[in-house]
């Protein structure tokens, strides 16, 4: 059986969205958000129906990381914690933000775990030794071992063809759960890079000399209510 924290990340993200679409305020970014939340309770919950769950921990984790800094950066913007008044805690976080978004989201994510785990290596993962349902293709394609690829193939070296990989695969039951998650988790990755460009007009603006919450606001969050009231 899959672990108790696959199926309370999935009650977790229901309740999110849940509370993203009725009760949370709609900032700019709010369809984007509310696809991010369905895509990812689709993504957690095909995983634990398909026991995919290698790939999917890795994937937890790296966002659950990431998920820190940006979380420190909203809660010292909304307390306008910046410049030496605010122990330059905005300033922190932000730059925080950057690294760490760079670094698991944008290299790590879509790296190791898109192109090379889920992609690239599809046939290492679905055809994997003892992998239900495969037994006859890996026999008549050489042993449990090989894979289906010819004896010395090296992922790398130019022996490994993806697109006659992908045709070479045959037709099983997980594989439409396979491609399903491979297809959602590249869509994640896209809406990574449109977050990670907000980021990056939000530090043109700072380094500009605007003050970080003003421009949080206008890029992100729109118009608070306090905003209005001063």
């Amino acid at each position: 059986l899959p672990p108790p924290f696959v199926t309370r990340q999935l009650a977790i993200w229901i309740i999110t969205c849940v509370s993203h679409r009725f009760l949370e305020e709609r900032h700019k970014d709010y369809v984007m958000m509310y696809i991010h939340h369905l895509v990812t309770i689709a993504l957690v919950a095909i995983s634990y129906w398909q026991n995919f769950l290698r790939v999917g921990t890795v994937v937890l984790f790296l966002h659950d990381c990431s998920d820190i800094p940006i979380d420190l950066l909203k809660m010292t913007n909304y307390m306008k914690m910046e410049g030496l008044r605010g122990l330059f805690a905005v300033e922190a976080s932000f730059l925080s933000t950057l690294a760490v978004w760079g670094y698991t989201r944008l290299y790590l994510y879509p790296v190791r775990v898109v192109w090379y785990g889920v992609w690239y290596g599809s046939r290492e993962v679905v055809t994997a030794p003892g992998a239900k349902g495969m037994e006859s293709f890996t026999k008549s394609a050489g042993s449990e071992f090989t894979r289906g690829h010819s004896p010395g193939a090296v992922l790398g070296d130019g022996s490994f063809d993806l697109v006659a990989n992908l045709r070479a695969m045959p037709t099983h039951e997980i594989l439409p759960g396979y491609w399903a998650c491979g297809s959602l988790l590249t869509a994640l990755l896209v809406m990574h890079i449109i977050w990670y460009a907000l980021l990056w007009r939000l530090l043109f603006r700072m380094a500009a000399g605007e003050a970080g919450h003003d421009a949080g606001a206008d890029e992100y969050e729109g118009d608070s209510d306090d905003d209005k009231e001063d």
